[in-house]
């Protein structure tokens, strides 16, 4: 459970701030939101 979390949090943090952040926004704010 703590290891599998822990690998989900950079990759869902890469995919998220990819497709959501983009250009528009910078990553450390795609993955606030």
């Amino acid at each position: 459970g703590t290891p599998g979390m822990r690998h989900s949090l950079p990759n869902s943090r890469i995919m998220i701030h990819q497709p959501s952040g983009g250009a528009r926004s910078p990553p450390w704010r795609g993955t606030a939101t």
